[in-house]
């Protein structure tokens, strides 16, 4: 064991009689490899079901990663380790909500927004035990941006970590596409979109404060961030908007405490 530790240290992984050897999140993992081969699942009848299950996974895989790609470094602050699976595992989930037939079923975050809405992108440290304010968010009359407003008492408001002074709390929203099944290509892609990485139109908005820790004074702030251009037709997908937290010891960023949630999904 001890020399398998060791080249897992080097390597990342190991594999020894068909066992696979791991770390994650600092403890050892063990994992066998079992069911049919590639080979069988590209050809074989009785795993069309795991074909269909594979497509679907591929399309929720593909869309982590490019939310990732976008906003991925701010996200690494605020995320635990297995952000990533647990991105696949969430637009997975409202795959598996769509309509349609298994392994051509739509993604619709429209539809299905209330699965985003409060994901944790941290699931060690809960965003609401941190930060305690309500945030509202509401759309401006006269433009398409979100205008979100809060009333923070820092020294109640904000648990912060040993040594902090300061707290940001970041806003940042980003477009989510619905992305359907073609049948021609026997993939997943957004109408005249060349992929589903190239679906992911609009730039990412990030707007923050900044709040000195101690402060007992109860003081209204507001965030604003852009809205959807006019050509972009209602119902096509959803604007989520990302709440984070984290600290600073004077100007220094620290990487305890760091917390980030879905807070909104609009459009």
């Amino acid at each position: 064991m001890d020399l398998i530790q060791s080249f897992i240290t080097s390597k990342g992984s190991a594999t020894v009689g068909g066992i696979s050897f791991y770390y994650s999140e600092g403890k050892l993992q063990m994992r066998q490899a079992s069911g049919p081969s590639g080979k069988q699942i590209k050809t074989k009848a009785s795993c069309a079901g795991i074909r269909k299950n594979n497509t679907e996974f591929a399309c929720a895989s593909q869309l982590g990663r490019s939310m990732r790609i976008r906003i991925g470094l701010v996200l690494k602050h605020f995320a635990d380790s297995q952000i990533s699976g647990r991105l696949t595992g969430l637009f997975r989930t409202v795959i598996k909500h769509g309509d349609g037939i298994p392994g051509q079923r739509e993604f619709n975050p429209y539809l299905h927004r209330e699965l985003l809405h409060g994901f944790e992108c941290n699931r060690h440290t809960i965003f609401h035990d941190v930060w305690k304010p309500d945030i509202t968010c509401t759309r401006s009359k006269d433009t398409h941006d979100y205008i979100f407003q809060m009333d923070v008492n820092p020294a109640k408001d904000i648990t912060a970590p040993a040594g902090a002074t300061h707290a940001r709390f970041t806003l940042i929203s980003l477009a989510i596409p619905v992305i359907g099944y073609d049948g021609d290509s026997k993939k997943y892609v957004q109408e005249n979109a060349r992929s589903i990485h190239a679906s992911f139109k609009q730039k990412a908005a990030i707007d923050f404060k900044v709040f000195p820790l101690g402060v007992e004074d109860t003081v209204s702030h507001t965030l604003h961030i852009n809205g959807l251009p006019d050509d972009i037709e209602s119902g096509s997908g959803v604007m989520v908007c990302l709440y984070g937290v984290s600290f600073y010891t004077g100007d220094t960023l620290m990487r305890e405490g760091a917390v980030m949630k879905v807070g909104e999904v609009v459009w």
